[in-house]
C-alpha cells in the first residue's frame, strides 16, 4: 500500500485529470515514418521541424540525410521507395518499393536519404531519387529503392528497377548510370547516381549528372533550360531530347538517339536481407521509408 501511494503522490499533481489511476503508462510508438520533410529539388532537408511532436524530433539532419537509431528491439516490417522521375512530354518512371521484414537490435545506428521527385517541364523532366537506409557503422547498404526516370519527348521514363542494376545504359554494382550519345549534341541530360560513383554528365554540363549517396545523393542541376533531378542522385534532363536517369543502388542510364527517340532508365534497387521484395509504385511521389514495430 505504501508503493502505491508513493506512485499516486507522485503522479497526481502532474495529471490531475487521472486522480482515481493509481498507475502510471506510457504510449511506444510503433510507425516511425521518414519523409523528404516537404523539401524539393536537388538538396534534401535541412532540418527535423516536420517531426516535431513524434519520437521522431530527435532525428538529426545533416546535409539532407538523416539519422537515428533503433529504439527497441524486435521484429520491423521495413517499407522503402524510391520517388518518381518528373513528366516531360511524357510522364516520368515511378519509384521502386522495397518491402520485408527483419529483426532490429535496439541501438544499431542508421543514416537514411529519402529521395524527391525530379522536375517536371514541358520538356523533359529530371530523373527521381532513390531512397537509401544504410547503416552507419560500416557506410554499407541496408535497403535502397531505385528513383525513376524521367519522361521524355517520345517515351514515358523507365520505373526504379527490381534488380539491383539501372536499365537503359545503367550502372552496374552501385556504380552510376552512363550515356549512349549517336549525334552530336553539348547539352546532355545526366544520368543517376548510384551508391558508390556519379552519374555520367555531359560534356559542357557535367552538373547534370546526379551524385552518388557517398557523395552526399545531390540531385543532377538542369543543363541549359531543363529540369533538375531529385535529391538521391537524380540526373538532371534538358529541353530538346531527353529526361535524367534516376538515383539508386546502381543509377539509370540515358539513351541519345534520334530514332526511335530518347530514354531515361530507373536506378537499381537492393537488399541486405534475401527476403525482401521489390515492386513498382502505383502513385507518383516522393520517396519515404517506413519503420513498423511487429513485436
Amino acid at each position: 500500500m505504501l508503493f502505491i501511494k508513493l506512485i499516486h503522490t507522485i503522479i497526481v499533481p502532474f495529471f490531475p485529470e487521472r486522480q482515481k489511476l493509481n498507475f502510471c503508462y506510457f504510449v511506444l510508438e510503433t510507425h516511425f515514418r521518414f519523409t523528404n520533410l516537404g523539401s524539393t529539388g536537388v538538396d534534401g532537408p535541412k532540418n527535423s521541424e516536420g517531426y516535431k511532436g513524434t519520437s521522431m524530433k530527435y532525428v538529426i539532419v545533416t546535409k539532407g540525410i538523416q539519422d537515428w537509431t533503433v529504439p527497441r528491439s524486435g521484429l520491423y516490417n521495413v517499407e522503402v521507395a524510391g520517388a518518381s522521375g518528373g513528366d516531360g512530354r511524357k510522364f516520368g518512371g515511378r519509384g521502386a518499393v522495397v518491402n520485408g521484414t527483419v529483426y532490429m537490435k535496439k541501438g544499431v545506428a542508421l543514416r537514411i536519404l529519402v529521395g524527391q521527385m525530379g522536375s517536371s517541364s514541358s520538356g523533359h523532366g529530371g530523373g527521381g531519387g532513390g531512397t537509401f537506409v544504410v547503416f552507419q557503422k560500416n557506410s554499407s547498404a541496408f535497403v535502397v529503392a531505385g528513383g525513376g526516370g524521367g519522361g521524355g519527348a517520345l517515351f514515358e521514363g523507365d520505373p526504379g528497377q527490381k534488380g539491383s542494376n539501372g536499365s537503359i545504359n545503367g550502372g552496374m554494382v552501385m556504380e552510376g548510370g552512363r550515356m549512349c550519345v549517336n549525334y552530336s549534341y553539348s547539352w546532355l541530360a545526366g544520368a543517376g547516381g548510384g551508391f558508390k560513383t556519379d552519374g555520367t554528365c555531359g560534356p559542357k554540363n557535367c552538373s547534370s549528372g546526379g551524385r552518388s549517396f557517398l557523395s552526399g545523393g545531390r540531385g543532377g542541376i538542369k543543363p541549359h533550360n531543363g529540369s533538375d533531378g531529385g535529391f538521391g542522385g537524380g540526373g538532371g534532363g534538358e529541353t530538346k531530347y531527353a529526361g535524367g536517369g534516376g538515383g539508386g543502388y546502381s543509377g539509370g542510364g540515358v539513351l541519345y538517339c534520334l530514332l526511335p527517340g530518347s530514354r531515361a532508365g530507373g536506378g537499381g534497387s537492393f537488399a541486405f536481407f534475401s527476403n525482401f521484395l521489390v515492386s513498382n509504385s502505383t502513385r507518383k511521389s516522393d520517396g519515404y521509408v517506413l519503420f513498423q514495430f511487429l513485436n
